[in-house]
């Protein structure tokens, strides 16, 4: 599965135009699905989906939760784990799963803690779709109505990295097109300089105005 595919099948309909409201208590968690979803060369990102008894899925997120070789599979070790938390247990009762395992998860390091929380992500999801209504209605209400985005350049995409650049230390014609926010974080081999980022600032600023919000990171 790639993720233009896996982003489709998880987003593409409102879950509250094509799932009942279910509010009984006996719903409850009876399976766990391990989706790994190829991005690029920095890693694959990992989703859980909690499966109930009443046909309600909810997902959570576990990406980037380990730094070895063997990542992936001590993290699915360590979500296989903690589903065992819930497994028979109603999605509803999240804090007894808080009180159940966070501070063991925490003890445990990075991959137990990003399982965990992916675990907790998709039981929050399970009770928003259970009770008809957006998560943040659940906790406590959303801050605002948009959100900006931005292209991330990163060592997720080489190719664009050196693409930016090469065309900042050469021309000042240099432009993105339909981009509203850009991050350039700065990479060994490519941008290790602050000086060639201040050149790609430059650019951005000379081709574009000031309409646009650049961010940087190192």
């Amino acid at each position: 599965m790639n993720r233009r595919t896996f982003t489709k099948h998880a987003a593409g309909i409102p879950a509250a135009l094509m799932l009942p409201q279910i509010t009984d208590q006996k719903l409850v968690v009876t399976d766990i699905r391990i989706h790994e979803v190829k991005v690029n060369a920095r890693g694959n990102w990992h989703f859980v989906e909690l499966k109930t008894n009443k046909g309600l899925t909810g997902l959570g997120e576990a990406s980037h939760g380990f730094a070895v070789k063997d990542g992936p599979g001590q993290l699915h070790a360590e979500i296989k784990h903690f589903f065992g938390l819930v497994k028979g247990e109603s999605p509803f009762n999240i804090e007894q799963f808080r009180q159940r395992g966070l501070k063991a998860a925490a003890e445990k390091g990075k991959a137990a803690i990003t399982a965990f929380s992916a675990i907790e992500h998709a039981l929050w999801d399970l009770k928003g779709k259970a009770l008809g209504v957006p998560v943040y209605d659940l906790l406590g209400g959303k801050l605002r109505d948009k959100l900006k985005v931005y292209a991330n350049i990163n060592p997720a995409g080489p190719f664009l990295r050196r693409q930016v650049c090469r065309s900042a230390q050469r021309s000042p014609t240099f432009q993105f097109s339909n981009m509203r926010m850009v991050k350039c974080r700065g990479v060994p081999g490519c941008c290790p300089q602050p000086s060639i980022l201040t050149k790609v600032t430059s650019t951005f600023r000379t081709r574009r105005g000031l309409d646009m919000d650049l961010m940087s990171r190192f």
